[in-house]
């Protein structure tokens, strides 16, 4: 028998091989050893070749798996998702089998360390007001949806109602989320209410780990998941719900060797188990509109927040013709108020480092990455200019290295700069900074949590704060310059600015307490930045 053999390598296709007889109970998606050139790999059996040549093919050395490790539906993925991104079929094999699997014949006994839990934001059983019941009631036969909610509509309740139905049915769950520091909190929210496992899924887990619950997925012993966008990819038997929260988020998208977006595929992994899939954000992305439009997808629409929570106002301050200062007056006195009522502030600015760019005062002179040709952005804590694409970095220079007279001074403005300016402003505040050069996993979680607990008083952020946190005390949100993104050589940048301002601006005013925006813009008139 003649086999095709897909290869954790970019090859340009499969490669055949000859099944000798001894090995003839290989099937579909077993793991097998093959040679490669002078070498012994790994690959995985993807189905009968009756079309190529008899003579000259090598042999399969060795059956690893006495049973299939890939589904039926990851094998119809493998080939359809290649097909689809123009990707080699061994780079998507490398997506649906964790390491360990491609690189050894037999695993090791070993326990891997527990897999991370979080209590911190458990919530109560949920029960659902009347316009949420009437969303949950429309998805409950099955389908795919589109769920517009304003945030803190509690849309996250649905999912857990649901989540409960399917897994009455004997079902699997599958929750993505676009950052793996909303993990901890969503798995909190659905272990008050849902009295089972829920097992995370993404990259800050060690390979041990991550194959445990791959593992525990393929055996039918992991009822919910929740994960970042490689869980798309994980070997559900009797998938039965898969929810795309923040259906919006660029994180989505895989922008190396294998670029894929999960949000498509959870659509079409849905319509081939016959799973519903919920695509639910508050600013829907403009594919997931046009979908709707067509009749691909049915929108279902959540107007109001529950609990008689209101939406916060909003404040546009138009910062043409003023001062230089980092915050405005009104931003600065509405921080005093919320600071003395013993509430919390959030300050966005979509922008890491001190400053974009160090700048000669004499020659103009902007030092840049050599690799690529971006100027560096200056970091004054690490003390480094440090490229953003690349992450080249070079130690920082008082003078000028071009006309060796001049001082090199900071251009604009970054989180680090805002923070250094809060300390002044409020000596006594608790304030901490939420971005990429703060810290990922435990240091982001650790942020996360004392925000939660009150230990912080204004947070300043990047885009990592506008999604999907839910702080009961937090009621002033200033954004500190909403024209960062909107300007951008993007097409998307109109688009990805009106989304970013309604995400973070939605984290303001979620409980009892009523919530205020205050958005500074030099383009007070620009339809991305008006609030609706």
């Amino acid at each position: 028998m003649l086999i095709d053999v897909a290869l954790p390598f970019r090859l340009p296709g499969m490669l055949t091989y000859r099944l000798p007889i001894g090995l003839a109970s290989a099937r579909p998606g077993c793991r097998i050893g093959v040679p490669l050139g002078t070498r012994q790999v790994i690959g995985c059996l993807i189905k009968e070749n009756r079309s190529g040549p008899p003579k000259g093919l090598k042999e399969v050395r060795e059956l690893l798996d006495s049973e299939p490790i890939l589904t039926r539906t990851q094998l119809k993925l493998l080939e359809w998702a290649s097909h689809y991104y123009l990707t080699p079929v061994g780079e998507v094999l490398r997506h649906l089998l964790p390491p360990p699997l491609l690189r050894k014949r037999r695993l090791k006994g070993r326990t891997p360390r527990p897999l991370p839990r979080s209590t911190e934001f458990s919530s109560p059983s949920v029960t659902l007001n009347r316009e949420q019941q009437q969303v949950f009631e429309k998805i409950l036969p099955g389908g795919s949806f589109l769920l517009k909610g304003i945030t803190g509509s509690g849309k996250t309740e649905i999912y857990i109602r649901l989540a409960e139905e399917v897994l009455a049915r004997g079902k699997q769950v599958l929750i993505l989320v676009p950052e793996i520091a909303l993990t901890p909190q969503l798995i909190g929210r659905f272990a008050g209410a849902i009295q089972t496992e829920l097992l995370p899924y993404h990259s800050g887990l060690t390979e041990a780990q991550r194959l445990q619950v791959w593992q525990k997925v393929r055996n039918g012993e992991a009822p919910i998941v929740i994960g970042t966008r490689s869980s798309i990819f994980l070997p559900f038997n009797q998938l039965g719900l898969i929810v795309v929260d923040e259906e919006h988020d660029p994180s989505y998208k895989q922008e190396e060797r294998f670029c894929y977006n999960a949000r498509d595929l959870a659509l079409w992994r849905g319509k081939e188990e016959e799973a519903t899939v919920i695509l639910g954000s508050a600013t829907p992305s403009l594919e997931s509109i046009h979908r709707a439009r067509q009749g691909r997808l049915q929108l279902l629409e959540l107007r109001s927040r529950p609990a008689g929570a209101s939406l916060p106002e909003v404040r546009v301050i138009d910062r043409r013709m003023k001062g230089k200062e980092i915050l405005s007056e009104e931003l600065r006195q509405a921080l005093a108020e919320t600071l003395k009522r013993g509430e919390q502030g959030l300050l966005f600015l979509n922008r890491r480092g001190f400053a974009p760019c160090l700048v000669c005062r004499v020659c103009g002179f902007i030092p840049r990455c050599e690799a690529c040709e971006i100027a560096f952005t200056y970091h004054k804590q690490r003390g480094v200019l440090l490229c953003h694409y690349c992450d080249r970095s070079t130690p920082v220079s008082s003078s000028c290295p071009s006309c060796r007279t001049g001082n090199l001074v900071p251009q604009g403005i970054g989180t680090e700069k805002v923070e250094e300016e809060l300390k002044k402003l409020f000596p006594m505040a608790r304030i901490a900074r939420l971005d990429r050069d703060a810290g990922s996993g435990e240091k982001m979680l650790k942020i996360l949590t004392r925000m939660q607990q009150r230990e912080i008083d204004i947070l300043v952020g990047t885009q990592t704060v506008t999604k999907g946190h839910d702080y009961p005390h937090l009621t002033l949100v200033g954004i500190v310059d909403a024209d960062t993104s909107l300007n951008l050589p993007d097409f998307r940048a109109v688009e990805r600015t009106c989304q970013l301002l309604t995400q973070v601006s939605g984290r303001s005013g979620r409980a009892a307490l009523p919530g205020r925006v205050i958005i500074q813009t030099y383009c007070p008139d620009h339809p991305g930045i008006l609030p609706p």
